[in-house]
């Protein structure tokens, strides 16, 4: 489970939503009370697979099932203070700029620079307009490996549609170059 200290946070389970606390377990982070909330050790069980063909591969990944999960044990901890989008496995999640990746198959992409031509002048639901250049901060159990980032956008109102270059499985195929370390990565690796 790792390090967590003072910051442990215990939710009183009888005034908390199962569905959304299963839903929030699987992403990684809950809003609750005005508060940031991380996960640091899931109360899901994956155990049930599921097989889907995406761009003519077939992929079998593990998926969590809402009659298993355990809220008792989900441990959350609170991350408002630094984080007020939450953490990504390895940084802040800041919106409309942090990418996840699959780490089991792409660990050197974490810090790396990524343009998404797509994204490159988009006008965000913030009234930002996009400059394309996000930043590879957490990671998923995305499949197939090594051909997909997910785009953390903080709210579930504010996705967008990108144009999509092809056929998907729900997202957009989209014009990507990955690019050097971030400067401010690396000085905090190091």
């Amino acid at each position: 489970m790792g390090k967590v200290g003072k910051n442990v946070v215990a939710l009183p389970l009888a005034s908390v939503d199962k569905l959304g606390l299963y839903l929030a377990d699987i992403e990684g982070t809950l809003r609750w009370q005005g508060r940031i909330l991380n996960i640091v050790q899931s109360g899901n069980v994956y155990d049930k697979p599921v097989t889907r063909v995406i761009n003519g591969q077939t992929v079998t990944k593990m998926k969590p099932t809402l009659d298993k999960f355990d809220p008792t044990k989900s441990i959350w901890v609170d991350v408002t203070e630094h984080h007020p989008w939450g953490s990504g496995a390895r940084m802040p999640l800041i919106p409309f700029r942090v990418l996840a990746h699959n780490a089991r198959t792409e660990p050197a992409l974490y810090g790396r620079i990524v343009y998404v031509q797509q994204l490159d002048g988009i006008v965000l639901p913030t009234g930002e307009k996009h400059n394309g250049m996000c930043v590879v901060g957490d990671q998923g159990g995305m499949a197939p490996p090594g051909r997909q980032f997910d785009f953390f956008v903080g709210r579930e109102d504010h996705h967008i549609q990108l144009t999509s270059l092809g056929a998907s499985q729900g997202g957009s195929v989209c014009n990507v170059e990955v690019l050097g370390p971030s400067a401010a990565y690396s000085k905090k690796q190091g």
